[in-house]
């Protein structure tokens, strides 16, 4: 069913009554009825007036006007089972304007609702979580188009705000010219898909110009999504957050400044994205110009200099778990770990003392990597002039995947003053993971 709010405007001025307030429920009549509502004239909330609230599937087309709260109260929400589209049909930019409220200035998709956004601008809001937008726990926002500007959040989500559980997919539009304490143009605590679109010209008090994504939520890139030109940092990553990068990948165009909560050390680079392939490193920058962007064991790494190796990336606890077992039985004796990402040690136990095994250096090749290993023992460094052992090398992305290679008595050098065996890995082998070898001891 498609209602024109026009004839309803008109046949209240014919009486002498129209009022902001006549207008704001004649459209929350035509929402309660669904289908397709377009307004042909500027709709602005009352002092009796209270949110509009949608319960069906309904596209509300502002058609170059303006449905403006008036600062009064939260424009809309979105309730369980409602099904809003907002878009606009007119040649002129329509907005949604002029909301307030503790969550969703604009809109409040609450759990069970779901809002699209193909068109129209969404501005002139404030709350302290999602100026512009928030998505409640299984509330569910995809933007396809329009824009998201001029909006201000106390606490996070200037733009947009997802709650835990909460999902919001970004493929097209822009968000632009928001404020926030954390997360100026959007923060995540959910799920953030973004396969397109814009976050530009956001500021954050705090931390997150662009987007701030909470530990444990899940934010997916893919296709050419750009997060640049926000202040103080684009894309802020608390500790353990990461970006997973879809398995459609990322396309020319993509643009992703990047800010991790747990700032990258000297040999300890600190991941950002997973699920990553040759070339993507390029599609990320840091925020903070004392580190480099790179590429390793299928990640993307916030590193100072080049990443020279880094534990693999499995993608679950248990293959975590199943790795450091696998190690258990492969690498044989009692060890123990330290930060085994930044430092990459292997502590095994000689005949005599504890011994740590480092890896010191990686330096890649055309036809293989040359491996550096030193050690250390509880009585001084440990003479590995005598080495021998297996290599341990990654055939796949999981710890079944990982098999043992003998190191080949040519393979090996050591210059007999600084205790560093060389080893050479041949590419054939696969990509180099951890070492058990021997040694004379101290």
């Amino acid at each position: 069913m498609r209602t024109s709010l026009f004839a309803l405007l008109f046949a209240a001025a014919a009486a002498g009554t129209a009022r902001a307030s006549d207008a704001w429920a004649s459209l929350q009549a035509q929402l309660d009825a669904g289908g397709t509502v377009t307004l042909a004239a500027n709709v602005t909330a009352g002092s009796d007036d209270s949110p509009l609230t949608v319960a069906n599937a309904v596209t509300l087309d502002l058609n170059g006007h303006a449905l403006d709260a008036a600062r009064l109260f939260g424009a809309i929400r979105v309730n369980a089972g409602g099904r809003l589209t907002l878009a606009n049909g007119g040649g002129a930019a329509g907005v949604l304007t002029g909301g307030s409220a503790d969550c969703g200035g604009c809109v409040h998709v609450a759990a069970g609702g779901t809002f699209a956004m193909t068109g129209g601008t969404v501005t002139n809001a404030t709350a302290n979580y999602g100026g512009g937008v928030y998505v409640a726990a299984r509330g569910a926002f995809a933007m396809t188009g329009g824009t998201i500007t001029g909006n201000n959040a106390e606490r996070g989500g200037g733009g947009v705000y997802v709650s835990e559980d909460g999902s919001f997919e970004m493929a097209a539009g822009a968000i632009s010219g928001n404020v926030a304490g954390n997360g100026g143009g959007v923060e995540a605590a959910g799920s953030f898909a973004m396969g397109g679109g814009t976050v530009s010209g956001n500021t954050a008090d705090k931390d997150g110009g662009g987007v701030y994504a909470v530990a444990g939520c899940a934010f997916t890139v893919s296709g050419s999504p750009v997060v640049s030109g926000n202040a103080e940092d684009n894309v802020y990553l608390e500790t353990d957050a990461t970006i997973a990068i879809d398995a459609a990948g990322l396309a020319s165009g993509a643009d992703i400044g990047v800010t991790a909560g747990t700032a990258p050390g000297t040999n300890a680079p600190v991941r950002i994205a997973n699920g990553a392939v040759a070339g993507d490193a390029a599609r990320f920058s840091s925020d903070d110009p004392a580190f480099d962007t790179a590429f390793a064991a299928g990640s993307v790494w916030l590193a100072i200099g080049a990443v020279t190796h880094v534990k693999p990336d499995w993608a679950a606890a248990a293959d975590d778990a199943a790795f450091w077992a696998w190690v258990d039985a492969k690498c044989l004796g009692d060890y123990e770990t330290t930060d085994y990402t930044a430092q990459y040690l292997l502590n095994v136990r000689s005949d005599q003392s504890p011994v740590s095994l480092r890896i010191a250096n990686i330096e890649p090749g055309a036809t293989g990597a040359t491996v550096e290993v030193s050690a250390t023992a509880g009585r001084g460094v440990v003479d590995l002039e005598n080495v021998n052992g297996v290599l341990f090398v990654e055939a796949g992305a999981t710890p079944a995947n990982l098999v043992p290679k003998a190191i080949a008595a040519g393979n090996v050098s050591y210059d007999g003053e600084t205790h560093v065996a060389t080893i050479f890995v041949p590419a054939s082998d696969g990509t180099f993971v951890c070492a058990r070898v021997g040694f004379t001891a101290p």
